[in-house]
C-alpha cells in the first residue's frame, strides 16, 4: 500500500473551487488538509454579520479520522480568535455534520444551529 502524503495549511482561493464553483464575496479566514497535494478538506469562516462556519470534507479523507480532528483543532484557533460569536448550521446531507460541531466545540442553539460562542 502506497504511504499518503497528508498536510493541514492556510487556505487559498483555488481550494474551494475544489468543493464549489462560485467565488465568495465575503473574506475568509481558514485552513484546507491537502492528501498528495490536492486538498480534500476545507474549514473557514465566512466574514459576514455574523460570522457564519463552514466546512467540506472529501470521501478519501474519511479514511483518516485523526486528519480530520487534527484540522479540528486547528480551526478552533481560528474560531478562538474571532471577537464575537460564530455560526454553523448542521448539513442535513452530511450524517456525521451534528456530531462533527459538538466534538468540536460547537453548541446547539434549536433545530441544526450551533454557536461558537466567544
Amino acid at each position: 500500500m502506497a504511504s499518503v502524503s497528508l498536510k493541514v495549511r492556510p487556505i487559498v482561493e483555488a481550494d474551494l473551487r475544489s468543493f464549489y464553483d462560485e467565488p465568495f464575496a465575503q473574506s475568509l479566514r481558514g485552513i484546507t488538509v491537502e492528501m498528495d497535494g490536492e486538498p480534500t478538506l476545507v474549514a473557514f469562516v465566512i466574514n459576514t454579520s455574523p460570522p457564519q462556519a463552514v466546512s467540506w470534507v472529501k470521501d478519501e479523507l474519511r479514511k483518516y479520522p485523526k486528519w480530520i480532528m487534527r484540522a479540528a483543532k486547528e480551526f478552533a484557533k481560528i474560531l478562538n480568535k474571532y471577537p464575537c460569536d460564530v455560526y454553523a448550521v448542521a448539513d442535513d446531507e452530511e450524517m456525521n455534520s451534528e456530531n462533527f460541531l459538538k466534538r468540536i466545540g460547537f453548541e446547539h442553539l434549536h433545530e441544526r444551529s450551533y454557536i461558537w460562542a466567544n
